[in-house]
Formats: structure tokens, C-alpha cells, sequence
């Protein structure tokens, strides 16, 4: 049979609606013309699902049909609708196949495929085996990772949701509050038990959402499963899933793992210590029975020989041994509430001993090497010494001083659960007095601990109703220890319910006032479940006062700084990391990434990215290469340098093979296809952004194909294929759109805007740039919104909306000086535009040699080309051949760098420099013209250039460079179309036109050419009003650059103020 969501639940704690009053269907009822009811298979207070045959197709389906009572509900049938929707798009054996969507007349219903089985909820309630819980736990997540693969979110797993069919398959069922991507409603469904805290307190689902609700079936799984304690084998898998079901259901979204990654953590790992033992279970425990047992007392004493000196320790021990890892837990636990101490991540650690093949507990080089890795004073040495299985497990500790590789600290104990207090007592004083640290003291006499031994093995195991006997026991029976408080605290967390976490943690700041630790330890806590990030930036800080020189604290500092915008303390905070940890790769690299996006190109080449690359190669880490690799490429792309960036994406494929990391190597594809276009190898950038293109397909990567339509339009765009380019663009933005990445579909927007804009459709821009600015600003994405603000600003300059835009660019200059150097490099640019239009010559200038320095400043060439390009066209409107020949001295220093729309316009310079100087033969010119109408550009730059051009050197009205100009020309762009007014005006005598022009002069008064507009006109106010302009203009100008101006555009032959 077929469960719905709405079937009455064996499971504790859960409820369904009432089902009195409801309508049920009678057996050989027909729906839709079509499905015939067969008979009855769950019915609940929202919806009925019945079993029913297919009368046109001949099959027997199954029919969910909302109850009759809230058939006109519009919430219940829109989520009848959606389940239809978003199930349909998925094809796989553990997913429910769902059909189609009907309504007919009073009846509101989908079809789907029937499966004969029964709920998981009731086989839990049965008790499950260990085979069973294997194969249903990998199917739930296959189906999840399908659902994400497609950008779904389930929003609703539990037992009732998930059908065990009549081969013992597990089958995910119900779509009806699923979302495409992240979702947000304050009123979300979802159910209690397994519904994630972000969607309880915020009505947020995200595919993390599933992976919370995953996590705590696993665990329901777990205490439902019947397993040989006998065994070691089903102990090792036990803990295994254990883990991943923790890590699946942490309470904050981004701690928790992925369904992909949970994946590879549940994977049986058939090279583990196979000489692992029962005993395990018991040191296992151990974690949690610290937290009881011991805590700081007093203040701390700093020993004279070690004064302003924190000791980092990495704790070392044979990965796959369990019984190590029980240990190691502790001895981190013990040692992170210690000042003048500075632990190494523990996943580093156990990384580099795994890939490495490392022994240090053995061999002196393997120490000298790991030590030399993680940058380690101490090495805490944890070796299991049991001989044979029948007597107890004993851990040998070893201490090893680096670099001079002393060992000493020797340490043996027994660690069987009878005398496990006492070894651990042991072994932390003795670690205490070889490290120098202040002594801990218990407040739990081990005679007391052996009693709340069972409670605290069902909380290490995840049995919540035991967990919580746990935490009333401590609070009960030492009501002075805060730890028990904070342990009931993130309990609640865990389990959604954020007011008893709350409360909980109020009795944690009482208990906790001279013991600062345990208060922070709160403080920290209180701040991840609210989202207050001011909050965890004030407690990380102190936390760094408190415990000075921890590597760890400087990192999450520089986190929570990136979160909050704040680039320049994130940079410091890693610098500050490094200084004390300077073996890290991915710090390296995280520093590399932020010198790059604030310009610090040139920084992050000769340092940052060149420290990541050697640590990743000690560490022998391919993958870590590779990825440093591609980010040369990215750096040197985005200074513009496409030679060096072509040769480190190419040695970036050397390691992201398709085998090793296929997603990462479609990538760095991508990136190479930029840099083939960029350097005008259309066909090698075709053949590498397909190869993407296979890549991201086989893996049904809707982002990763999305980058690749983008890349596709950055190709078209630089050969001057606009209409091409818009066209991936808009496949670009529906792939991203279909995945719910906000903010790349923001960036692509803008890419779709700007191809609007260029091809003069203004209108286009204007909406699709406003979305855009609106988007960025929901997701406050800083750079984004100065960017977008920036092109608005563009589009008024443009439309000769002078208010406006001298409006957005003293906004965005305010914000970006001393700050974002790139926004402040367009802001100058476009402030040049500006200022140039309404005659501010010299300003203009200025505006654009401050844009060229910040340019150098941050080694970026293309806006220096961009620029340098500009100011060659102000020269050349201001008659000034000695600054073009300047600037087009300098651009063909870069001549490899320019993209075919630049090289067009350094040839039509060159033209511009000739007429001038009387050296262009008309021969010449004319081959200039040929090449010219061959090369697609924008609308605006290819009017420019030709209006230019005719009224240095005229042609006839018929020909075509005069029909182009009145195809392209259009009111709004009034400098293009004034100016073309005003050309046939003194070169044809066009009627017309001049009362055209009169019309436009009076719509945009400020134009710096409107003196010599004004004097084609004869009465004498106009004759009056040019004076005054001119008067106007040649205030900004230097007495060589009037005499130039004056000899070429106000010569006599180009003056008509008769008419004749």
C-alpha cells in the first residue's frame, strides 16, 4: 500500500488530524472521466490516498486527493500542486514516481506510481536489523542527493514519509511542502522531531534542512536497530553511522555536512584497525564524562619558564583506531580551556598521518615532518599497546618536543572501564605537569560518575529521551555545575526548541560569573542560535584576550568578519593566524582569495598564493594543487595578464584530472575558455568550455553547465557577437534561476543587462539592472550593489540624466574610497564621462589619470587599456594629435592584451591623428572603412567613431556610413544624435535636422559641443548663448588645447549661421 503524510503515526510525539467528519470515496468511483477507485488506503484530516485503476492506460495507480473539506483551501491545493511539480522532475528507485495534477470539478488530486509496502515508522516501532538500517539509510540518502541534484528540498523527511516496499526497498514519498533550492515562509510546515531549528524559529528550507531531518532519523534508526554488542564489527559501523548522524544534525545550517558527504562517511571503511574493541565503548564515553567531571578552578598560574609563550600541540595518533580517538577527544577537550595553549585542528592532523603514510610514534623523520606540517612545538604521542584481545586495552603517551625532536613524558595506562577514571585522572595530570599547565581538579568524586555511566552511554549514542535523563540528572544532582546547564542548552538547540535553549543558558550566566570560560562557552553558543553575529564577533574577541595566540580564534574572527562585509579585518585576522600558524595551506589561500577580490593582486602572487602551493606540496595534497593552481590563473586573468593565466590553468588540468576532480577540472575549463577568447583562440575556447559542458553533464551540475552558458556568452561578447552572447546569458540565468543561486543569478542579470546596453536598448537595461540592484541588495552583498549602481549610473550619463547619475557616483564614491579600489576605478572612469560632457575638461582628465593609477595600484591592465582608450578619444575630440599619439604609444605596449572592438579603435586613432596632421591618404581612409564595417561593436562606440570620422573627412549623403548613421541613431542618445544633426545640418543643409537640433538644445542645455550647435543657428540670442559656452568651455581648457580645438572644428568652412 501507498503511505501518505497524513497516515496516524506509530511513532512518539507525533499526531494527525481528526478524522471524524471526513468524506470518503466509495469503491468504483470514477475521477476525471478516468481512475477508477479500487479501495482505501490512508486517510488523515488534510488528504486521503487511495488505491485505483487507470482505465485508459490499463495500470493501477495510486490517487492522493485532498480532503473534500479543504478542496477550495487555496494553501492546500497549491501544495497539491507543488508536490506534483517538483516530483515530476525526479526519475529514481528510492523516489515515488508522481504523474500528473488534476482538478475535477469538487475533487483536487494527483496521480502516482502505487507501491505495496509499509511505512518505515512502523518497522521502527517493530525494531529493525543492522542490514536493514544499512541498505534504507544509503537509499534515503540516494533519494536526497537526486532531490538536490535537481535543486529540491524535500522539507518533510520523517518514518511516515519514507514506504519500505514489498523487496525491502526503501521509497521517499510526499513532496507537498518540498521547494525548489532555499526557501523562505514564516508559516512552514515540516514535522516536530525532525523539522530543523532554522525552520522552526525562521521558516528557512534548504537542502541542509534535509540534511538535519536525515540526521535524526539515523538516529532513530540506530535505537530502533538490534546489533550483536558482542561484535566488533557491529560496533564499528554503529559509531560510524552514529557520527554521521551528528554531523547531519548539528543545530546551526552551516555546520552540519551535506547528503553528498554523508555519502563517503557512511561508506564501510575496510581498512580500519580491525583489532578495535568493545572496550571502546566505554573510553567513548569519556568525552562526555570530562565535561562533568572536571573544570578550571581559580585562576590560572603562568610558570615563569613559559611566560608569554603558547605552546602549540598536535595531538598524533593512528587515525583508524577508535580507541585512540576516544582519547585524543578528551586530551582536546582538556587542553582548549587552557591558556598559553594552541591545539592543531585534529582533522589536519589525522589527514596528513592518513595521506602521508606517517608513523611518528616510530620513526624520528615522520615526527620531524608532521611537526615541520602543522607547525607544532609539542607532539602528544597516543599509542593503543594491547597485545592480544583477551587481556584490557592500555595507551602508551609520549611526548616529543619540536624541533629538537626530544621525547619525554612517557606515560602507560589501563584503559578498561573499571579503571578508566583513575587512568584518565592520571593521565591529564601527568600531561599537566609535562606541559607546564595549571592542575584541573574534579567535582565529581569517579564513584559518582560510574552511576550516571548508563545515562551518559545512551547521550554519547544519541537516544534523546535518555540524553535528556542525563542532563536532569546533572542539573538535579549538581545544580552548581554550569556545564550540565550548557549541555541541557545545546540539547534543546539540537532539538529545535531555541526557548528552552535559552533558559537554559540563563542558568549558565548565573552559574557562571567568576568562571569566564564557561561563560563565553555560553555567550558562544547563545550567538550561533540567533544569527547574532555581533554577538559571536564580541565573544570571539574575548576569547582571543582571554586564550592569546590561538591560530583557531583568529581564524573564526576572520570569518565572522567576512560575514559581516568587512574585508580589511579579515585580512588582518589571517595575517595574524598565519604569523602564528604559517603551516596552513587553506588559510594561505583563504588570504589569497581576499587580496585578489580587494585588487591585491600582485600581494597575493608573490606571497599568499605561492605559500599555499608549497604547503599544499609538502602535504603531497593534489587536489590542494590544483586548486592554488587554477587560482594563479584566476589572478593573473583579472590583471589581465592572459599569457601567464592560459599557462597556470593548463597546469592546473594536470591535477584536476577527470578522474580525481572532475568538477573542479570543468571549472578550470571554463576559466581557460575566458582567457582563449581573451587572446582572440576562439576555437580553442569553444573546445574547452565543451569539454566543460561534458563534465558538468555527467554529473548533472546545473550550476556547473550555467557557468559554462555564461562563459559561452563572455566568448561571443568579445568577438562582438552581442545578440549571441544575450542569448547564453538568458540560458545562463534560467539554469541559475532553476538552482536558486541568488546571487549568481544577480551577476548574470547584470551580464544580460549589459548586453542591452550595448546594443542600445536602454530600456532592457534599465529593468534588467534594477533587478539586479535589487537582488544584491536582499542578499547585502556590498560589491554588488556598487557595481550595479555603477552601470545605472553609466545608463543615465548616457540618456543625459546628469542629476541622477552625479547622484549614484558620489554615493558610490563616498562608500568605495580608500576601500574597494576596484569601484573606485569605474566611479573615476565614469566620472570622466561626466565631467567631459558638461566641458569640465581638465577635471575629466584628472578623473581619468586617477583612474589609470588605482589601475597600476592593483595590476589590473584591461580598465588601463579601457581608460588609456578614453582619454585618447577626449584628445581626439579636443583636436590634441600629441596626447593620442601619447596614449596610443602606450596601448600598443599592450597590443596583445587588446580584444578585437580596441584594436578597431587604436587603428581609427591612428586615422584621427593622420587627418589631423595632414598624412592620411584617402586610400588610407578608405582601407580603414573596409576594415571598420567588417568589425561587429557596440552602438554607441560604432556611431562615435563614424560621426567622428565624417565631419573630419565628409562623405555623401548617400552613402554608407550615412545610411548606418540613421539606422543605429536614436533620440536617446542625444551626444550621438546631436551630433549627427548636426553634421548634415553644416554638410547638407538639411532643414530639418536643424529643427531637430533647436529641439534637442533645449532638452540637454549642458552639452560641451553646444556652442558650436548654437552658432548654426543665426538670430541672435543662439549667437549669443554660443559665445557664452564657448566663453564656458575654454575656461577648462589650457591655451594649446583652444588653439588646436579652435584651428580643426572652428574653422570657417564648418560655420552656417546663414543657412547657406
Amino acid at each position: 500500500m501507498t503511505v501518505s503524510s497524513d497516515r496516524p503515526s506509530h511513532s512518539t510525539g507525533h499526531q494527525t488530524a481528526s478524522l471524524t467528519n471526513t468524506r470518503i470515496l466509495p469503491e468504483g468511483h470514477v475521477l476525471a472521466g478516468r481512475f477508477r477507485i479500487l479501495g482505501s488506503i490512508g486517510i488523515g484530516g488534510q488528504a486521503q490516498v487511495y488505491a485505483a485503476r487507470d482505465e485508459i492506460l490499463g495500470s493501477d495507480i495510486a490517487v492522493k486527493l485532498i480532503a473534500p473539506q479543504h478542496a477550495l483551501d487555496v494553501e492546500q491545493v497549491q501544495r497539491l500542486r507543488q508536490e506534483a511539480l517538483l516530483a515530476r522532475e525526479l526519475n529514481h528507485p528510492n523516489i515515488v514516481r508522481v504523474f500528473e495534477f488534476y482538478q475535477d470539478g469538487q475533487w483536487v488530486f494527483l496521480t502516482m506510481g502505487l507501491i505495496e509496502g509499509r511505512s518505515l515508522a512502523e518497522f521502527l516501532h517493530e525494531g529493525i536489523s543492522r542490514q536493514q538500517t544499512e541498505l534504507w539509510s544509503e537509499q534515503l540518502l540516494l533519494a536526497l542527493r537526486a532531490c538536490h541534484s535537481h535543486n529540491i528540498t524535500h522539507a518533510d523527511v520523517k518514518p511516515e514519509n519514507l514506504l519500505i516496499d514489498e523487496r525491502g526497498n526503501l521509497v521517499l514519498l510526499d513532496f507537498g511542502i518540498g521547494v525548489h533550492g532555499d526557501y523562505e515562509r514564516a508559516d512552514f510546515a515540516g514535522s516536530q522531531g525532525y523539522k530543523a531549528p532554522e525552520v522552526t524559529q525562521f521558516g528557512k528550507a534548504s537542502p541542509r534542512s534535509d540534511s538535519y531531518s536525515s540526521g535524526r532519523l539515523f538516529a532513530d534508526m540506530l535505537a530502533a536497530t538490534h546489533i550483536r554488542t558482542w561484535h566488533m564489527g557491529d560496533w564499528r559501523w554503529y559509531l560510524r553511522l552514529k557520527r554521521v548522524a551528528k554531523q547531519l544534525s548539528k543545530p546551526l545550517a552551516h555546520q552540519r555536512i551535506s547528503i553528498e558527504e554523508a555519502q563517503e562517511r557512511i561508506a564501510p571503511a575496510h581498512h580500519r584497525n580491525m583489532a578495535y574493541t568493545a572496550s571502546l565503548i566505554g573510553v567513548g564515553l569519556v568525552v562526555l564524562l570530562y565535561m562533568v567531571w572536571s573544570k578550571p578552578v581559580g585562576e590560572f598560574e603562568t610558570p615563569a619558564t613559559s611566560e608569554n609563550v603558547v605552546k602549540r600541540v598536535a595531538i598524533v595518533y593512528s587515525p583508524d583506531d577508535h580507541l585512540l580517538g576516544g582519547i585524543s577527544e578528551l586530551l582536546h577537550l582538556h587542553l582548549i580551556s587552557q591558556s598559553g595553549v594552541d591545539v592543531v585542528e585534529q582533522d589536519r592532523v589525522d589527514t596528513l598521518v592518513r595521506n602521508l603514510g606517517l608513523r611518528p610514534f616510530r620513526q624520528q623523520d615522520h615526527r620531524n615532518r608532521l611537526a615541520q606540517l602543522v607547525n607544532a612545538d609539542v607532539m602528544v604521542l597516543l599509542q593503543n599497546s594491547q597485545i592480544s584481545s583477551g587481556e584490557s586495552p592500555r595507551v602508551q603517551v609520549l611526548l616529543a618536543e619540536m624541533p629538537g625532536n626530544r621525547l619525554f613524558g612517557a606515560f602507560q595506562g589501563t584503559v578498561s572501564n573499571d579503571a578508566l577514571p583513575q587512568t584518565m585522572e592520571q593521565m591529564l595530570t601527568h600531561l599537566n605537569e609535562q606541559l607546564a599547565l595549571p592542575a584541573r581538579q574534579p567535582i565529581v568524586r569517579p564513584e559518582e560518575l560510574q552511576r550516571v555511566e548508563p545515562v551518559l552511554r545512551a547521550m554519547r549514542e544519541g537516544r534523546e529521551a535518555e540524553a535528556q535523563t542525563f542532563v536532569r540528572s546533572l542539573q538535579e544532582e549538581w545544580p552548581e555545575f554550569a556545564g550540565g546547564w550548557l549541555a541541557g542548552a545545546r540539547l534543546a538547540g539540537n532539538q529545535g526548541n531555541i526557548q528552552q535553549a535559552q533558559d537554559q543558558l540563563d542558568r549558565v550566566f548565573q552559574l557562571s560569573q567568576d568562571d569566564e570560560y564557561w561563560h563565553l562557552e555560553g555567550r558562544a553558543l547563545e550567538a550561533e542560535l540567533s544569527g547574532d553575529v555581533n554577538a559571536a564577533i564580541a565573544v570571539t574577541e574575548r576569547l582571543i584576550q582571554l586564550f592569546p595566540g590561538r591560530s583557531g580564534l583568529l581564524e573564526r574572527r576572520a570569518e565572522l568578519a567576512l560575514w559581516m562585509d568587512d574585508a580589511d579585518t579579515a585580512i588582518r585576522m589571517y595575517q595574524a593566524a598565519l604569523e602564528l600558524d604559517p603551516s596552513s595551506p587553506e588559510r594561505w589561500f583563504e588570504l589569497a582569495r581576499l587580496r585578489i577580490i580587494q585588487g591585491q593582486i600582485q600581494q597575493a602572487l608573490d606571497n599568499e598564493l605561492t605559500q599555499a602551493l608549497i604547503k599544499f606540496r609538502q602535504q603531497e595534497n593534489l587536489r590542494g594543487q590544483g586548486m592554488v593552481l587554477n587560482a594563479f590563473g584566476v589572478a593573473y586573468l583579472r590583471w589581465s595578464d592572459p599569457a601567464m593565466a592560459s599557462r597556470y590553468f593548463n597546469e592546473a588540468l594536470e591535477f584536476r584530472t577527470e578522474e580525481r576532480d572532475p568538477a573542479g577540472r570543468a571549472v578550470t575549463l571554463a576559466n581557460l575558455a575566458t582567457v582563449k577568447s581573451i587572446q582572440r583562440q576562439y576555437a580553442e575556447a569553444e573546445a574547452a568550455l565543451a569539454e566543460a559542458a561534458v563534465l558538468f553533464a555527467q554529473t548533472d551540475d546545473q550550476l556547473g553547465l550555467a557557468q559554462v552558458e555564461n562563459e559561452w556568452g563572455i566568448l561571443l561578447e568579445e568577438q562582438g557577437r552581442y545578440r549571441e552572447a544575450l542569448t547564453h546569458y538568458r540560458m545562463a540565468l534560467d539554469l541559475r534561476i532553476e538552482a536558486g543561486a541568488t546571487l549568481q543569478q544577480a551577476e548574470t542579470i547584470n551580464n544580460v543587462a549589459y548586453m542591452h546596453f550595448l546594443m542600445a536598448d536602454f530600456s532592457q537595461a534599465d529593468i534588467f539592472w534594477k533587478q539586479s540592484l535589487n537582488i544584491f541588495t536582499r542578499v547585502g552583498d556590498q560589491s554588488g550593489i556598487l557595481r550595479t549602481k555603477l552601470n545605472l549610473a553609466h545608463l543615465s550619463l548616457t540618456r543625459g540624466d546628469y542629476t541622477s547619475a552625479t547622484h549614484i557616483l558620489s554615493e558610490v564614491l563616498e562608500q568605495a574610497k580608500d576601500h574597494r579600489p576596484e569601484e573606485e576605478l569605474v566611479t573615476q572612469y565614469f566620472l570622466s564621462h561626466r565631467n567631459f560632457s558638461l566641458g569640465l575638461i581638465e577635471t575629466a582628465l584628472q578623473n581619468s589619470y586617477r583612474a589609470l593609477k588605482l589601475a597600476e595600484e592593483i595590476g589590473n591592465i584591461r580598465p588601463m587599456i579601457e581608460t588609456r582608450i578614453w582619454i585618447a578619444e577626449m584628445c581626439a575630440q579636443l583636436a590634441d594629435s600629441d596626447c593620442i599619439s601619447e596614449q596610443i604609444e602606450l596601448l600598443e605596449e599592450n597590443s596583445q592584451q587588446l580584444n578585437a572592438e580596441q584594436i578597431i579603435l587604436l587603428e581609427w586613432l591612428h586615422k584621427t591623428v593622420g587627418v589631423y596632421e595632414n598624412t592620411a591618404t584617402a586610400s588610407e581612409i578608405a582601407a580603414f572603412w573596409s576594415k571598420f564595417r567588417k568589425q561587429l561593436l557596440p552602438v554607441q562606440t560604432e556611431l562615435r567613431v563614424l560621426l567622428m570620422t565624417l565631419e573630419l573627412h565628409p562623405l555623401p549623403k548617400d552613402s554608407w556610413q550615412w545610411e548606418r548613421v540613421r539606422e543605429l541613431t536614436r533620440p536617446v542618445m542625444y551626444k550621438e544624435h546631436m551630433h549627427g544633426l548636426y553634421l548634415q545640418v553644416i554638410q547638407f543643409n538639411d532643414a530639418q535636422a536643424r529643427e531637430n537640433l533647436r529641439r534637442m538644445l533645449q532638452n540637454h542645455p549642458y552639452h560641451w559641443r553646444n556652442h558650436l550647435y548654437y552658432e548654426i543657428f543665426s538670430d541672435e540670442d543662439s549667437q549669443r548663448r554660443a559665445d557664452e559656452l564657448r566663453t564656458a568651455l575654454f575656461e577648462h581648457m589650457t591655451p594649446d588645447q583652444i588653439e588646436a580645438y579652435q584651428r580643426v572644428y572652428e574653422r570657417s568652412q564648418t560655420q552656417d549661421r546663414t543657412g547657406n
